[in-house]
């Protein structure tokens, strides 16, 4: 173990193997890891609890979001090209740090994407928060820190199951 690593909180695995995902593709077009690649992430998580964050200011308001952040991403990737990423890993990135303090303040056992998306939330130094805080009113920037606030990640999206009830036996 390196030194400082001891007592460093482990990303949850689904949201570690998203931004990794996203970490790379940037890596891949030497752009810079930024805030919309994270939120970009965490509203393609399966449990679905980013998307349903940020409905909670308005239904399609999630939608929205993310067919912006896609455009964003596309365009960075086009205009920013060869410009280098920022980090070389996550345990670098400062929003999973943040996101880290909020995890231990709660006692939890690892960083999940609640934590990831308070502190994103929290930022308001980032051009992508700006934005978004921008195209909202007051209020509906307030529901979505509520939702995330009061909010827990379930594992996975309510899916109606495809296996058929099975029938009781008749005696």
């Amino acid at each position: 173990m390196m030194k400082g690593e001891e007592g460093r909180l482990p990303l949850e695995e689904e949201l570690r193997e998203r931004l990794e995902l996203r970490l790379r593709a940037c890596k891949e077009g030497e752009v810079p890891f930024r805030t919309f690649d994270k939120l970009a992430a965490l509203l393609a998580m399966r449990s679905g609890f980013a998307w349903s964050c940020f409905e909670a200011a308005g239904r399609g308001t999630a939608g929205r979001i993310d067919r912006w952040l896609r455009q964003v991403i596309l365009a960075q990737a086009q205009n920013e090209r060869r410009q280098g990423v920022s980090i070389g890993s996550l345990d670098a990135d400062l929003s999973i740090a943040k996101a880290a303090l909020i995890a231990r303040k709660e006692r939890a056992s690892q960083i999940d994407q609640r934590h990831l998306l308070l502190a994103l939330l929290a930022d308001k130094n980032t051009g992508t928060m700006n934005e978004i805080t921008k195209s909202l009113s007051a209020t509906r920037s307030e529901s979505i820190q509520a939702a995330a606030e009061t909010g827990r990640p379930r594992d996975l999206r309510s899916v109606r199951s495809a296996v058929p009830s099975l029938t009781r036996e008749k005696k």
